[in-house]
């Protein structure tokens, strides 16, 4: 049996439904009550009574749930160890397919860098898009049969280009053919020329530079850093160089670098003119930037960022304590791993304090660290939920430069992400740093407009006993572990409405991903048992597909709330990424008419003679089922009661992915009925 859940999701409708109830309660009844406590309660109890008769007469719940109660179900219990295994499996696979592609261009880059290219090259920055064509796997048009390239207006030498083979080419495209779901695959080189596949129109052609992304930098220096930037804010950094300051000119430098850390380095930032100054953090987290190097992580570069803006030039110009400081951040965050220390010293002059000091302070300190630092000085008076996997192209001992692909996090994590075992099981996985990758309480990796979180696991995952797991994960080892579990669940937005815990006995499944270091987590329920509908047969020709743009129904659509609506008041289904058996393809593949009339006969036919467009095995049973739903629902056009005047549309929302709602209309493409508050 399931049970059906009323929920309200407008706070608006709520109130609403108060004032209506307070409008038509007899107002006496309520003043004759001896007390406040006593009217209130009056209130609640009748404003109570008058939610469940919404739920029962205008949503039918009852009903409904009376018809779930009469279908038959499938009960299954599920092996944990099994599960996890077939997830790390999946997983490897994925990122063994896409590192095999990487392989394959970077040996085609080896073998033609020096040949005389064939193929036809256009500039990203010049190119005409006749010839191409909008593709929402890349959200631009793009032309997959060619690449282009763009020249950094900083390139050394921007006379002597070397274009690439038309064997890398051909490369790409296979690569694409092969893997639909990759996205850019691009080539930078030491000259500061990047080629980039598919061809595409450019918009930052004034300040693009490959030497500077992350991509290129982690794959030419492949051991992770601790840097120190130092940037003198003295009153001679005012100095004008063409239409900028000389501090304008450094802070553009300290952003840059910054820009090409990646979160296995560490940073610090130290701004100095006769004192010290250091950032001071967010409240919450000041000692990460006051005497430690931080994870160069989104958040923590972005603060910088701001920060390195905010400062002003001003006073003298003192060496000493800004290195002092410099190095006991180095030192303070010594662990004991390999990793390159940097000094990286933005300045326009000479120190006001001597220069003997300054070089007693460069020895003695660099000494204390084994003078594994290096100091990299710029005197600057004279003259970007995609992931990247780059190799460097070293010929003949020397970095040509750096090759790298982009892949979605969603195509690589989807098994994961749309994990469906019941309400309270989910999975997360994390780094091997122990920070989280994905977990329900982060950001999706949908959400393109957030900044990943890389936080440390533990920070979310509180149990008493969950270090013993948190170990076991970090060292790559594989086990199991019964342990009390916590789910949270936000009420609606998070700030506002606030959220709701669940304590349950759980079993936590742990198995490494060797091939990226990474390690996966299941938990499940204490005995968990799946349940799903058993076969169902569809009525025919009932299933109206939310696409109604792509449907011949013209004449029945009218403008309801600001949207295209059915005049009729029938139904329409949207099916969300997770009743797909590839949610990232379903997510990067544009919907034709052609598509939306495969889906209606799949869900209309009852013989079994439509082959399956792609849908999990319990999506049409799900799509039968809730087709119930019109039978209890008042009709669109039944306005005679007070109430049915101020109800938009009624909904139903499965656990997979089937969302159906009346008077039917369209809904975007990531909307998730299991991913909303109610």
């Amino acid at each position: 049996m399931l049970n059906l859940r009323m929920d309200f999701k407008l706070a608006g409708f709520l109130l609403y439904a108060l004032l209506t109830f307070l409008w038509m309660t007899d107002i006496s009844a309520v003043v004759s009550l001896k007390n406040v406590n006593e009217q209130s309660r009056y209130v609640a109890e009748n404003f109570a009574k008058e939610l469940l008769h919404v739920a029962s007469e205008e949503l039918g719940v009852n009903k409904l749930q009376a018809y779930y109660d009469t279908l038959k179900y499938i009960e299954t219990t599920k092996n944990g160890h099994l599960i996890v295994e077939q997830l790390s499996e999946t997983l490897e696979q994925k990122f063994r397919e896409r590192l095999a592609a990487l392989d394959k261009l970077a040996k085609i880059l080896h073998q033609s860098y020096n040949s005389e290219s064939t193929a036809e090259i256009e500039n990203c920055c010049d190119l005409t898009t006749e010839t191409h064509e909008e593709d929402t796997r890349f959200r631009s048009k793009v032309n997959v049969k060619k690449f282009c390239l763009q020249v950094s207006p900083d390139s050394p030498n921007p006379k002597n280009i070397t274009l690439l083979h038309n064997s890398v080419l051909r490369q790409m495209i296979a690569n694409l053919e092969s893997i639909p779901s990759l996205k850019w695959q691009y080539f930078g080189d030491e000259n500061g020329v990047s080629t980039t596949f598919p061809s595409t129109l450019k918009q930052d052609c004034n300040v693009y530079d490959p030497r500077y992304r992350p991509w290129y930098v982690v794959a030419s220096t492949p051991l992770p850093k601790n840097i120190v930037v130092v940037l003198d804010t003295s009153s001679s950094m005012k100095a004008k160089h063409g239409n900028e300051t000389v501090l304008d000119l450094a802070k553009l430098a300290a952003k840059t670098v910054l820009g090409t850390l990646s979160p296995s380095d560490k940073v610090a930032f130290i701004s100095f003119a006769a004192e010290v100054e250091i950032p001071l953090g967010k409240s919450y987290a000041s000692h990460c930037f006051s005497d430690h190097l931080a994870d160069a992580v989104p958040s923590n570069i972005a603060y910088l960022n701001s920060h390195i803006d905010e400062r002003g030039a001003y006073g003298s110009t003192f060496y000493t304590d800004a290195l002092e400081k410099a190095f006991m951040f180095l030192k303070n965050s010594e662990n004991g791993g390999t990793r390159d220390k940097v000094i990286l010293f933005l300045t326009d002059g000479i120190p006001t304090d001597s220069k003997q000091m300054v070089m007693n302070t460069i020895q003695q300190r660099n000494e204390e660290l084994n003078n594994g630092v290096m100091i990299i000085t710029y005197g600057l008076g004279a003259a970007g939920l995609i992931t990247t996997v780059s190799l460097p192209i070293v010929i003949n001992g020397q970095l040509k430069g750096v090759v790298g692909l982009d892949l979605t996090m969603i195509d690589l994590l989807e098994d994961v992400l749309y994990l469906q075992k019941g309400e309270l099981s989910y999975a997360f996985i994390i780094d091997d740093r122990g920070r989280a990758v994905l977990h329900p309480l982060l950001p999706s990796p949908l959400d393109v407009f957030e900044d990943p979180i890389l936080i440390n696991i533990t920070d979310i995952e509180r149990g008493a006993d969950f270090e013993q797991v948190y170990t076991s994960m970090t060292k790559g080892s594989a086990g199991t572990k019964d342990l009390t579990a916590v789910r949270t669940f936000s009420k609606g937005e998070w700030s506002l409405e606030g959220r709701v815990t669940k304590t349950f006995s759980a079993t936590y499944y742990w198995k490494p991903i060797e091939v990226i270091g990474y390690s996966l987590c299941l938990v499940l329920t204490k005995d968990f048992k799946q349940i799903d509908l058993a076969s169902l047969v569809s009525s025919g020709d009932d299933f109206l597909y939310h696409r109604l743009d792509l449907i011949e129904r013209n004449s029945d659509l009218c403008r309801y709330y600001n949207t295209s609506s059915l005049r009729s008041g029938r139904s329409t289904v949207k099916f969300a990424a997770e009743a797909f058996t590839d949610p990232s393809r379903y997510l990067d593949t544009e919907e034709t008419a052609g598509r939306v009339r495969h889906y209606t006969k799949f869900m209309n036919d009852r013989i079994g003679f439509v082959p399956n467009p792609g849908f999990k095995s319990d999506i049409r049973n799900n799509v039968i089922a809730t087709r119930q739903a019109e039978k209890y629902w008042p009709s669109f056009h039944r306005l005679d009661s007070g109430i049915q005047h101020w109800i938009p549309w009624r909904y139903i929302g499965t656990y997979n992915g089937v969302f159906r709602r009346i008077p039917g209309g369209m809904n975007h493409k990531l909307y998730s009925p299991s991913m909303r508050p109610w």
